[in-house]
């Protein structure tokens, strides 16, 4: 064996394996129109595509060029509409809508490929930037649900958990005028791993959300530690992320940064100087990369998958 291909295999044992992310975390993607002018994120959804009752549902998710990062962010308002206020809301899932909010619920909908997230790997913790303006004590929240197929999952749960393997919740109770990092460990209730990972942002609390509560949400990610590591919340990190063929990186300590891809046989396929806090680079060739973020003599690495 030579010696590029054992550093290289010796640079896959250290940093893992298993470092999937939620699909266009920070809402670049194009924004599809759902009926008429009204606009929701690719690979995500609202109350205009709900299983039900989406054409008298009120606009609740609306594109914002107020991003933490990136051109975009998420805005999510709570509505009324014919007396009922209805919470903002994003899922990659669908929406049950309901005129009596009781009994409305987000779910992952197994039978069509749209409304679900096949995932199958144990994250650590959830991380989420938001700003937000409540109405009265207000609280919204970004939720992580990984399950498994033996049955739909569902928030708020339908009383039937056996499903269920792990759960992360970022409440969101305080008025934040600047965008604001938000962090929740994941819970796990299982060993075993998931199937798939429902994802939920709503800016109002439930059932009892206040009318004209707003939040703003951009680049959701999953942490994953290695073995017997942790996080220093105080430390500066660099969040990377693909969509389609384009690699997207953020940071504020961009000074003097250098990205490298390589490919799974230890070949360097991309290098680049990071030259602002948000960088994107389109990348030829389908398929999973490593990367390596270099920066003042620390290295940063990962892995990512691209799909042109």
């Amino acid at each position: 064996m030579n010696l590029r291909l054992s550093l290289f295999l010796l640079f896959l044992n250290t940093l893992g394996f298993t470092q999937t992310q939620i699909e266009n975390p920070g809402f670049e993607g194009s924004w599809e129109n759902v009926t008429g002018s009204e606009d929701e994120p690719e690979e995500w959804s609202s109350l205009k595509t709900a299983d039900a009752l989406g054409l008298l549902a009120p606009i609740v998710l609306f594109q914002s060029t107020d991003a933490h990062t990136g051109t975009y962010s998420a805005r999510l308002k709570n509505t009324t509409s014919a007396g009922i206020v209805a919470n903002g809301i994003m899922t990659n899932g669908q929406v049950h809508a309901d005129l009596d909010p009781e009994n409305g619920y987000v779910y992952s909908n197994l039978d069509d490929s749209d409304w679900n997230f096949a995932f199958t790997d144990r994250p650590d913790s959830l991380v989420a930037w938001v700003k937000y303006a409540p109405v009265d004590g207000d609280k919204g929240k970004v939720e992580v649900l990984l399950h498994t197929s033996g049955a739909a999952g569902r928030l708020p749960e339908s009383g039937s958990t056996a499903h269920w393997i792990a759960r992360a919740r970022c409440n969101v109770s305080t008025s934040y005028a600047s965008w604001t990092r938000v962090s929740a460990p994941f819970n796990y209730f299982s060993g075993a791993n998931p199937t798939h990972a429902l994802v939920v942002v709503t800016s109002g609390d439930s059932t009892v959300a206040v009318d004209g509560s707003e939040m703003w949400v951009d680049d959701i990610e999953l942490i994953y530690n290695p073995p017997g590591s942790s996080i220093d919340e105080n430390e500066e990190e660099f969040y990377v992320y693909s969509y389609h063929s384009d690699v997207i990186i953020h940071t504020n300590e961009y000074s003097d940064a250098i990205v490298r891809l390589f490919s799974l046989d230890g070949r360097k396929v991309f290098e680049s100087q990071l030259l602002q806090a948000h960088s994107q680079f389109s990348i030829e060739g389908s398929g999973v990369y490593l990367y390596q973020i270099e920066q003042n003599g620390s290295i940063h690495t990962g892995k990512i998958v691209i799909d042109n």
